[in-house]
């Protein structure tokens, strides 16, 4: 009987420090707020691409993306799934974290044989250290001396508490350093933080995961690191090797705190139909082009 009061007591205990340690937790974002912003690709003779404007509102546990064309993407960090709602063509389709990761390992790995290229499959997914851990830099940019300037004409740029970071690392995915241009009005907990890089790392990042160079999902959790959670209203990654003057920036045009967070955002309207995600028919159509690739018959040709 003693055994079993001790077995009792240990069970409760450990639920009461599950529910403690949920409580305790909290939202990632417990401030909503929305963020309005374009990317673009310039070059040495200006600005050469635009996207449509974006806006991502934070709350919750939840980004949701709301594109030009009353579409929107719902990543719930909580369920660690991926909604994408597409009203114009009455679907959604969701995938969780994992199987988008795979998918795009997939993905990458069919084109390689597509073009003819060896198999990195082996690698694909895994994390591969020869090296080490390579050391990232953060340094803060006196505004001043802050270039260059923006490619499109943004209010948010030129408020007060705009601080600009340059993170940089010996090893590197990127030829040059990252810039990153932050605003103090909105805040990262560590906590969001974290949430944000596991999924720009392992879900979004390279298909190869390599511990010897810096990844830009660490260049950029570092430079979100240095400024203390501040929002990053602006950053600027180059395209292609050093000296080709070739940048994507991801510049913000309005950020807003909002008093609460809209459910319609993450709810899915009645009468869509659910269907596979985009990224499946690409990978799917891709292997299938890859194994036509490989056939014999192909080879022959």
């Amino acid at each position: 009987m003693r055994a079993l009061r001790w077995l009792v007591f240990a069970t409760v205990s450990l639920l009461l420090a599950l529910v403690a340690a949920a409580a305790s937790s909290g939202p990632l974002f417990p401030v909503p707020f929305r963020v309005e912003h374009q990317l673009i690709q310039s070059g040495p003779e200006g600005v050469q691409f635009t996207t449509e404007p974006v806006t991502d509102t934070y709350g919750g546990s939840w980004l949701v993306s709301s594109r030009a064309d009353q579409g929107r993407q719902i990543v719930d960090f909580a369920r660690r799934e991926i909604t994408d709602v597409r009203l114009r063509q009455g679907t959604y389709s969701v995938l969780s974290f994992s199987r988008m990761a795979e998918l795009r390992r997939r993905l990458h790995e069919a084109e390689r044989h597509t073009a003819g290229l060896s198999s990195d499959s082996e690698s694909a997914g895994k994390t591969v250290s020869r090296k080490g851990r390579p050391a990232v830099t953060v340094d803060e940019v006196s505004l001043r001396d802050s270039w260059p300037a923006s490619p499109i004409v943004s209010p948010v740029l030129s408020r007060p508490g705009i601080h600009h970071y340059r993170a940089r690392s010996e090893r590197s995915v990127l030829d040059a350093p990252l810039e990153v241009w932050t605003d103090g009005a909105v805040r990262f907990s560590e906590e969001a933080r974290a949430a944000l890089y596991a999924f720009e790392d392992e879900v979004l990042g390279e298909s190869v995961r390599n511990e010897d160079v810096a990844s830009l999902a660490r260049l950029m959790a570092e430079a979100r690191d240095k400024s203390e959670g501040a929002f990053p209203v602006r950053t600027r990654r180059p395209l292609g090797p050093a000296g080709m003057h070739r940048f994507s920036d991801d510049v913000a045009v309005k950020v807003e705190l909002l008093s609460s967070f809209s459910s319609d955002l993450v709810s899915i309207p009645e009468g869509l139909k659910r269907v596979p995600h985009p990224l499946e028919l690409v990978t799917a159509r891709a292997e299938e082009e890859a194994t036509r690739a490989a056939s014999p018959r192909a080879k022959g040709k």
